[in-house]
């Protein structure tokens, strides 16, 4: 039925109304179809990606002749019940140092040499001559050289002489104050054989603090019973009274 509300104006009824329910009812069914497939289609390539990869059976081939014999069948129970009972806490202690007087040497006794004792050849074979045939010269151990930077002593040398270095003038008047810092090699006899300048606060003072250094005299350092030759580090400080 057409109804005309108003005169002038094209009609509208339950014709027009039916042709585009059918035209709106068909394009929501296909974006429904299209949404549905599209959910489907995400949610399936989900599970594929976080599906756990299945379990791989490796089958093995074996002859059986060549395993292993089997274990014995008589098995010694005590021997493993004694092995497995637990053991008593056995601890190792170090021994205690008991000090011993010191043995009382003879000054005067010496090691007998290889002529002596007639053993000359025997331990030492003689070296042949020949033009391919290369002498080893023995080091002479009595050369008294420089040290290495550290050596070890059981003792360290002690200044029994001590020379003050000269407070420069110029630096006295010019108001100056520093410290020198030197390294000294002290011989095996307790004298200083070198001087090496390591740090300056001002070169002016460099030359006295040399001068000075060069007169000290130390107790040598020990190791073993034995004088030894050592550097030893020394500051020298300048301060105006």
């Amino acid at each position: 039925m057409n109804v005309n509300i108003m005169p002038g104006l094209p009609r509208y009824g339950a014709a027009e109304l039916l042709e585009v329910h059918q035209r709106f009812m068909l394009g929501a069914l296909l974006a429904a179809c299209m949404l549905e497939l599209t959910g489907l289609g995400a949610w399936r390539m989900w599970q594929r990606l976080n599906a756990a990869e299945p379990d791989r059976v490796v089958t093995m081939e074996y002859d059986p002749a060549q395993l292993p014999p089997a274990p014995p069948v008589n098995v010694d129970w005590e021997a493993v019940k004694e092995w497995m009972l637990p053991k008593p806490d056995i601890r190792r202690t170090n021994g205690m140092p008991v000090p011993v007087p010191d043995a009382a040497a003879d000054p005067d006794k010496t090691v007998p040499t290889q002529i002596e004792l007639g053993m000359e050849g025997l331990l030492t074979p003689p070296i042949p001559d020949g033009p391919d045939v290369i002498h080893r010269i023995k080091p002479d151990l009595n050369i008294d050289g420089p040290p290495n930077s550290v050596v070890p002593f059981e003792k360290e040398p002690v200044c029994i002489l001590r020379v003050n270095p000269t407070y420069p003038e110029v630096a006295r008047l010019a108001g100056l104050e520093g410290s020198v810092y030197v390294k000294l090699w002290i011989d095996k006899t307790g004298k200083v054989r070198q001087v090496v300048l390591l740090k300056s606060d001002n070169p002016i003072f460099d030359q006295a603090v040399i001068e000075a250094a060069k007169q000290w005299v130390f107790t040598p350092a020990m190791m073993n019973a034995g004088p030894v030759a050592v550097w030893m580090s020394m500051p020298f400080h300048f301060a105006l009274r």
